[in-house]
């Protein structure tokens, strides 16, 4: 069986890149979790990479906009991904763009 991590600060210094879910592991589906904002910039400032995927159907910039409503600068993360980012842009490469969406 494999024991959760709650707390990233008794592993960080093992590591030099964070791979981090959004729904329910940064966010509650509310807000950000307690103490995700100290610890992303503490990461951060550490040096750490911090990697974001979600699959959830927002864009990068909509996810972006609720980092930074919450104290959570772009600064932070070497990469931010979602579904919704990746299907923007593969529907933008198979159908002209506006015809099914705007």
């Amino acid at each position: 069986m494999i024991n959760p991590i709650v707390n990233l600060s008794k592993v960080a210094d093992n590591y030099d890149t964070f791979l981090l879910g959004f729904n329910g592991v940064v966010t509650d589906g509310n807000g950000l979790i307690p103490n995700v904002a100290a610890t992303l910039n503490s990461l951060h400032k550490n040096g750490k990479k911090v990697i974001l995927l979600t699959n959830s159907a927002q864009r990068v910039a909509a996810i972006a906009g609720f980092f930074l409503k919450n104290g959570v600068s772009m600064n932070v993360f070497s990469c931010i991904m979602s579904a919704g980012e990746i299907l923007h842009y593969k529907l933008n490469f198979l159908f002209e763009p506006g015809r099914f969406y705007k």
